[in-house]
């Protein structure tokens, strides 16, 4: 009997919890980049990826959570200028003004799908670290992905 193999189908996308790792994603988007982003988008987890720019990695983002449509409850964290298309609430006004990160994520924050832009704007602010580090250490990553894109371009 042949013996079956197993494939990951990320493994060239998916890149581990490591945030001094992340996978770049370029432009023009190939056809398997998009289904392994699929799949990356719809496992739990923390991961990483990289875009060329923000407008064209909100392009690609809305364009993958719109074909998925199988979230009600997207929220980004970000610094960037550029809104969101689609609905996806950005919590940053609100985390920025918390006394308890953690009960704002148990309690008010609730997601099926994150999305982080840790832009130096963001990453410096006072309470971007806290909120990062209960993200990373808590279950939440368990139940639903968390996706940190970073992008090799300032928006223009």
């Amino acid at each position: 009997m042949e013996q079956l193999r197993q494939v990951d189908m990320l493994s060239e996308y998916q890149v581990m919890p490591s945030h001094k790792k992340s996978h770049y994603i370029p432009f023009p988007y190939t056809e398997q980049a998009i289904i392994d982003l699929h799949a990356l988008f719809i496992t739990p987890g923390i991961h990483h990826i990289e875009i060329e720019s923000v407008e064209k990695g909100r392009m690609l983002l809305e364009a993958l959570l719109s074909s998925l449509n199988c979230y009600t409850a997207i929220t980004c964290i970000t610094a960037n200028e550029i809104a969101f298309m689609t609905d996806i609430y950005d919590c940053s006004d609100e985390l920025a003004t918390q006394t308890c990160i953690e009960s704002f994520f148990n309690e008010q924050c609730l997601f099926d799908c994150m999305v982080i832009e840790p832009c130096p704007k963001l990453v410096n602010s006072s309470w971007y670290k806290k909120a990062e580090k209960y993200l990373r250490s808590s279950t939440m990553s368990l139940h639903a992905p968390i996706i940190f894109v970073a992008y090799t371009k300032s928006a223009s």
